[in-house]
C-alpha cells in the first residue's frame, strides 16, 4: 500500500516552511511506486486551497503554493538544499552589482498556447510593480527591482541597489499569461488560471480544484493525467482520508498519527 505524508512543521518559519514543503511535496511525487504511478488520478489532501484561488500573486506559503506549482512555473526553484536551481530561466549572471541578467527556456508555452519568453516574464513584473501588485504578498517580496526589460530572450533586471540572493527571491514569483491576464482581469484570472505548468485548470471550486495535464508543458510527461487538490481543514479528517483510500497525499500529516497509519500497512 502506498501513501505519501508530508509531516507538519512547528513554529512560525513561513520561508523555510514554504521551501522545505513544496520540495516535499515534489520529492513525494517522485517517490509514489509504479502502482500508484499508473493511476489517472492523484488526490492530494490540502488543509486550505489558495485563498487568492488562481492568482499566484496573493501568498508565498503553503498550503497555497503546493496546489500553484502544479500551474505555474518559475525562474528558479529553491532544491531540498537551500540552494538555486534553473526553472524557466537556463542560467543568470550579473554585469554588475545592481544588473542582472537571465537567460529564459526557449519553446516554452502556457497552457492556452501563449509563449513564454523575456517579453511575457516582463509583462508579470510590469504588474506586479504596479501600485495594484506591490499591494500583494508577492509584490512586496521584489522591492529591490528597479526596472525590468527584454533583450531576446534574455530578462535583464535592475535592481534599486546590491542585491545578491535575488536569484533566490525570485523563486517565489510565478509567470502568468500575459493575454489572458489582461483580457480577463485579475478576477476573472483567478477563476480561470493560464501557466506553464504541468497542469493546467479544469474546475476551480471552494472544496477542491481539479486539474489535467498540461499538453503544452516543456516538463517531461507524467503518467498522472488529473490531479485533484482537496480541501480538509481538519487533520482528523485529512488523516482518516488517506487511511481510507479517498487521498494518496497528505500534505500535512502529524507524527502523532504515523504508529496508525505505519500499523493500517502504509
Amino acid at each position: 500500500m502506498t501513501a505519501i505524508m508530508v509531516p507538519r512543521f512547528a513554529g512560525d518559519r513561513q520561508p523555510f516552511k514554504k521551501v522545505i514543503a513544496a520540495a516535499l511535496l515534489a520529492t513525494s511525487l517522485a517517490a509514489l511506486s509504479g502502482e500508484a504511478l499508473a493511476q489517472e488520478t492523484l488526490r492530494v489532501g490540502v488543509w486550505a486551497l489558495p485563498q487568492g484561488r488562481g492568482n499566484p500573486f496573493t501568498a508565498r506559503a503553503v498550503p497555497s503554493v503546493l496546489t500553484w506549482t502544479a500551474l505555474f512555473d518559475k525562474l528558479t526553484v529553491i532544491n531540498k538544499q537551500g540552494g538555486v536551481d534553473e526553472m524557466l530561466a537556463e542560467s543568470w549572471s550579473t554585469s554588475d552589482p545592481t544588473t542582472w541578467r537571465f537567460k529564459l527556456r526557449d519553446g516554452v508555452k502556457f497552457s492556452n498556447g501563449e509563449i513564454f519568453d523575456a517579453r511575457a516574464a516582463k509583462s508579470t513584473f510590469d504588474w506586479l510593480m504596479s501600485d495594484a501588485g506591490k499591494a500583494t504578498s508577492v509584490g512586496g517580496s521584489i522591492s529591490t527591482v528597479a526596472s525590468v526589460e527584454a533583450d531576446g530572450n534574455t530578462l535583464v533586471i535592475k535592481t534599486t541597489r546590491p542585491d545578491p540572493i535575488l536569484a533566490k527571491s525570485l523563486s517565489v514569483v510565478m509567470y502568468v499569461a500575459p493575454k489572458a491576464w489582461a483580457d480577463m482581469g485579475v478576477e476573472g484570472f483567478s477563476a480561470a488560471p493560464v501557466g506553464t505548468g504541468a497542469y493546467k485548470v479544469d474546475s476551480l471550486g471552494p472544496e477542491k480544484i481539479v486539474a489535467s495535464a498540461n499538453p503544452n508543458s516543456w516538463k517531461k510527461r507524467s503518467n498522472i493525467s488529473t490531479i485533484e487538490f482537496i480541501g480538509l481543514p481538519e487533520p482528523a479528517a485529512r488523516n482518516q482520508a488517506l487511511l481510507s483510500g479517498q487521498i494518496e497525499i497528505n500534505t500535512d500529516a502529524s507524527v502523532d498519527n504515523f504508529p496508525q497509519i505505519l500499523a493500517a500497512g502504509f
